[in-house]
C-alpha cells in the first residue's frame, strides 16, 4: 500500500479513539473467526497476508465502516483507522493479534475443515420435509462463536453429528430416510445401508440433497433447460420476466470427513431417466457435482436390485 494512503503522523494503536479500537478489534476478530472456518490448515502468516490484502481491497474501493448514533451529522467514519492498519505500527499490530490466535487456538488451526458448512435436504416447497444442518455455523449466517466451535466433538457429517442435530427437532436420520425416500430403489438402498453402515462414526447418508451453502438450481426459459442464467437467451428483462427456477436434489450424499471427499449418488430408474427433458436435467446435475467437486455415481435399477453389494463396495470410499 503506497505511503501516501497513511496518516501523516506516526500513531500508535493507544493513540486511536476507543471507537476505532473497537472496530479494528473486532474486524480482526472476525476476520480471524471466519478464516479458520474456511482453511483447512493455516499459520499467522498466511492468515496475516490474506488479512492485509483485504484491507487493502477496501481501501481502494473506499469501504468503511461509518457509525452514526451519537455521533455528529456524517457519523464517524472508520476510513483513518481502518488506513493505519496499513502503516508498520497497524502491520505489526495484526501480526501480534493473530501469532496470539495461533498459540491460543492451535488445535482449531489443525483441524480439517468441515468441507461443507450447510447441508440443505428434502423439499423447499413442505416445511415438514425440509431440513437444513450446519457444522459451526449459525443456523442462519455467520460463524458460532468460537467458544462453542471448540465444544464441536462428533466428526462432521457421520451419522452421530447428523442424529445429534436432527434430536433438536424431535427427528432422527432413520426417520428422515424413511420420510424422503419414496421410491422402491431408494428405499432398498437405504436399508441396505442402515443395515450393514450406520454406526455414529461413519458418514451420514443423508437424502434428497438440495442444496449446501447455496441451492441446486436449474432454470426453465421457452421450454428449455439451463444450468446457468448464462446461458440463457433473451433479454435481461425476458429472463427476468419468463425465466422459472427448479430447486434440484441428489438421491444421496455421502460427506467423507476423515478423506475430505464427497460422494454424490443418483439411482436412475428407466422409466424416469429415458426423456429427453430428464436427460437435460440428469447433465445439468452432472455439471453442478463437478463444480462443487464432487464425485457422482450412477447406479441403475438393474444392478441395484441385482448386486447391491457391488453398489456399496464401489462407493466404500465415501462410507468409511
Amino acid at each position: 500500500m503506497p505511503n501516501a494512503m497513511a496518516p501523516n503522523k506516526i500513531m500508535k494503536y493507544s493513540d486511536l479513539i476507543k471507537k476505532e479500537q473497537q472496530h479494528l478489534s473486532g474486524k480482526i476478530g472476525k476476520f480471524m473467526d471466519d478464516y479458520i472456518r474456511r482453511h483447512q490448515v493455516w499459520n499467522p502468516k498466511q492468515m496475516y497476508q490474506d488479512f492485509m490484502l483485504k484491507i487493502e481491497d477496501e481501501i481502494s474501493q473506499d469501504l468503511y465502516t461509518i457509525f452514526i448514533k451519537d455521533y455528529p451529522p456524517g457519523g464517524l467514519s472508520m476510513k483513518s483507522a481502518v488506513i493505519w492498519l496499513t502503516t508498520n505500527n497497524g502491520r505489526e499490530l495484526v501480526l501480534t493479534r493473530m501469532i496470539n490466535k495461533y498459540e491460543k487456538e492451535r488445535d482449531v488451526a489443525n483441524r480439517r475443515k468441515p468441507i461443507v458448512e450447510k447441508v440443505r435436504f428434502g423439499k423447499k416447497w413442505d416445511s415438514n420435509q425440509f431440513y437444513e444442518i450446519t457444522y459451526g455455523m449459525k443456523t442462519s449466517v455467520g460463524y458460532i462463536p468460537m467458544t462453542e466451535f471448540k465444544k464441536l466433538s462428533d466428526i462432521p457429517w457421520s451419522v452421530g453429528f447428523v442424529n445429534m442435530e436432527l434430536s433438536k427437532i424431535g427427528k432422527s436420520l432413520e426417520e428422515i430416510l424413511i420420510q424422503l425416500s419414496e421410491s422402491p430403489l431408494e428405499q432398498k438402498f437405504y436399508k441396505y445401508w442402515l443395515e450393514n453402515y450406520c454406526r455414529d462414526d461413519i458418514p451420514a447418508l443423508i437424502p434428497e440433497v438440495c442444496g449446501f451453502r447455496t441451492s441446486f438450481y436449474y432454470y426453465e426459459f421457452n421450454d428449455n433447460f439451463y444450468g446457468k442464467w448464462e446461458e440463457i437467451p433473451g433479454s435481461r428483462e425476458e429472463k427476468w420476466s419468463g425465466v422459472q427456477y427448479h430447486n434440484f436434489r441428489y438421491d444421496f450424499v455421502l460427506i467423507n470427513y476423515k478423506r475430505q471427499k464427497i460422494g454424490i449418488i443418483e439411482l436412475d430408474g428407466f422409466e424416469h431417466h429415458k426423456t429427453r427433458t430428464a436427460q437435460t436435467i440428469d447433465s445439468i446435475k452432472r455439471n453442478q457435482a463437478m463444480k462443487l467437486n464432487c464425485d457422482l455415481f450412477n447406479f441403475t435399477s438393474k444392478r441395484i436390485n441385482e448386486d447391491i453389494d457391488s453398489v456399496f463396495k464401489e462407493i466404500e470410499d465415501y462410507i468409511n
